[in-house]
């Protein structure tokens, strides 16, 4: 009786240890040096700046992960895109469609940020945000915020 009786406290102690969150240490850098490398842009999270700007406006990037579709179009022996005749039973036989998954992702938004602020005319994101929207139900969302200013 004594032997069952301590067998089950072990047992219960056994599963009670292996409830208990394990250690864990989680280090990430997001590097902005690809935006102002690729697209001359530079972003800071701080809204103070030792220099001259002039505003050019706020900007939000919202990205979403989901499928892309990546279209494969058939070519004739010169190069051309060959004529596609769409058939709604049996679908277009000149050119065939892959779907793949796309993650939103801090880098990836930092570049659509950069594209952004540059076709805007900015050279700097000031109080730059990225946030991952919790009340997304299609996946995983991002959205990035920050003011577009031109240096003088």
């Amino acid at each position: 009786m004594k032997k069952s009786i301590f067998f089950t406290i072990v047992s219960l102690l056994v599963m009670m240890t292996s409830c208990l969150p394990k250690h864990a240490v989680y280090v990430g850098l997001l590097d902005y040096r690809p935006a102002a490398e690729l697209y001359g842009v530079q972003m800071t999270e701080s809204d103070a700046v030792n220099f001259d700007y002039e505003p050019i406006g706020s900007l939000i990037v919202i990205e979403q992960s989901g499928q892309v579709e990546v279209k494969k179009i058939s070519v004739n022996n010169d190069y051309t895109p060959k004529k596609q005749v769409d058939d709604d039973l049996y679908g277009s036989p000149s050119s065939t469609s892959k779907k793949s998954y796309a993650n939103a992702t801090s880098e990836s938004i930092i570049k659509y940020m950069a594209q952004a602020a540059k076709a805007a005319g900015g050279d700097y994101v000031l109080n730059l945000n990225i946030q991952r929207d919790p009340t997304s139900k299609k996946g995983y969302t991002l959205i990035a915020t920050g003011m577009v200013v031109k240096r003088k």
